[in-house]
């Protein structure tokens, strides 16, 4: 049964086989402080052993940061009038690197991925996965035009992407909730053999983002909070995250339906 976390006005919807009903915003916090997001061993074999989701987030988190701090450091930005590093504005990636040891593992520890590999861009994954026969990466292959750009991964991507595969295998809203991975894109990755990891990390370096970059509020707020050492500053700007994970997924869900009625009229017409 496919599940999705949507939400409207700070509402979440799961939708169960089409049918939606109303969940509240705290309900998606509840589901992410279940068991799975605290420190108990994730899967009883596999890549991640015996380490806990929330650990493995925290640490995906850290060498988010890390790349963005050594990006900084080296004069790295993107070019235009208004350069950008991952997706950050100058200043907030400046205010990344003037953080402490201990504000930087507080940014770290945030519920949420606080990086974007394309986990809400299903034509993307289709590309780089190519097409499943009767699935969606079938689908979405007709219309694939996306622009794959293939690097030779790092250690931190090659681990956010095994996270990812993790998350993904699991079902349910682990992969929403933590990555802002969208049904379609877990479809894909569900049914991704461990010999297309590779390919998907060297995917994935080309795709590096920071979540949602171009927000007006959620990195100023976050950065604000952790810089004041401000606990209630900082709960009320993760909670802003999960109603942008939320409203993330209600976007994606109807730009799939309509990339789906696109197919079925590219292959009717």
């Amino acid at each position: 049964m496919e599940r999705s976390a949507l939400a409207v006005k700070g509402e979440a919807v799961v939708a169960p086989r089409g049918r939606v009903r109303r969940l509240s915003t705290a309900a998606i916090e509840e589901a992410a402080s279940a068991p799975l997001f605290q420190e108990r061993p994730s899967w009883q074999a596999g890549m991640l052993g015996a380490t806990g989701v929330a650990q493995a987030l925290a640490e995906a988190n850290r060498g988010f940061l890390e790349r963005v701090t050594a990006r900084v450091t080296a004069g790295g930005t993107s070019a235009g009038a208004h350069p950008r590093v991952f997706g950050l504005s100058t200043d907030h990636a400046a205010r990344l690197l003037r953080l402490l040891p201990p504000e930087r593992e507080t940014l770290a520890a945030a519920p949420f991925a606080l990086f974007d590999l394309r986990f809400g861009d299903a034509v993307f994954w289709a590309s780089v996965l190519g097409p499943r026969e009767g699935g969606v990466g079938e689908t979405l292959s007709t219309l694939s035009g996306a622009t794959v750009t293939t690097m030779a991964p790092g250690r931190w991507v090659r681990a956010s992407v095994v996270l990812a595969w993790h998350l993904a295998q699991r079902g349910g809203l682990a992969a929403a909730l933590t990555l802002g991975m969208t049904p379609a894109v877990q479809a894909l990755w569900c049914g991704m053999p461990l010999s297309l990891l590779e390919p998907a990390a060297a995917a994935a370096e080309g795709a590096v983002l920071a979540r949602w970059a171009a927000h007006p509020k959620f990195w100023g707020r976050m950065l604000a909070a952790v810089e004041r050492r401000d606990e209630t500053g900082l709960q009320a700007v993760r909670h802003l995250g999960w109603q942008l994970l939320a409203t993330d997924g209600l976007r994606s869900g109807l730009a799939r339906r309509r990339l789906l009625r696109e197919a079925v009229g590219a292959r009717t017409g």
